[in-house]
């Protein structure tokens, strides 16, 4: 079952990153498309007054090179925004043909203190809880290694009664179980490994 709560928290993870891309690259793009017209503009400008003679030509390529970084942006987001369709697509088995994904805006918001962090991460994420209990008990293997080290010492007290004619038959014993040294240093750096 836990392994099971790892698979589903590492698939809406990678969903949620995938979401969050998209929906940057989407933002980024609008911007970066307000932009190209107004780097159109300045680039119309720039070549209309070098055919007047009133502008240089270091003016008309410097603001087609602007243009040209804009193009570049634009398809690099581009670029991302197919990337992140696609990983979204995949995660949730929709056909790669199928309608894109359309994210909601962005919006900033205040993150939760270190601390609250952590404790939601310790309650909500599985994997972390696995690994949590996998170390609780492989203190606990280090300690009952360590525990061997000491002598074990035992008493027992049996009492028979055999019949009215015959004595009661009585018997202690006391034991003394002294541990293997080499046995008890093995097995505690097996548990510590």
């Amino acid at each position: 079952n836990a392994e099971k709560d790892v698979v589903a928290w590492d698939a809406i993870t990678r969903l949620k990153i995938a979401y969050f891309r998209l929906a940057s690259s989407q933002q980024i793009i609008a911007i970066l498309e307000k932009n190209q017209q107004t780097t159109e503009q300045i680039v119309e400008a720039a070549e209309a007054r070098y055919r007047v003679a009133q502008g240089t030509q270091e003016d008309v390529l410097r603001a087609q090179l602007q243009r040209t970084k804009l193009l570049n942006e634009i398809s690099m987001q581009r670029r991302e925004n197919a990337q992140a369709q696609a990983a979204i697509k995949a995660i949730l088995n929709r056909a790669i043909g199928s309608p894109d994904v359309i994210a909601d805006a962005l919006h900033a918001r205040e993150l939760p203190s270190r601390d609250s962090l952590l404790r939601i991460l310790a309650e909500k994420n599985p994997d972390l809880q696995v690994n949590t209990q996998r170390t609780a008990q492989v203190h606990a293997a280090v300690e009952l290694a360590k525990r061997e080290k000491k002598p074990d010492f035992g008493v027992q007290y049996m009492w028979q009664h055999t019949a009215s004619e015959f004595r009661d038959y009585y018997m202690a014993t006391f034991s003394v179980k002294l541990p293997n040294r080499s046995r008890v240093r093995a097995a505690e750096g097996e548990a510590q490994a």
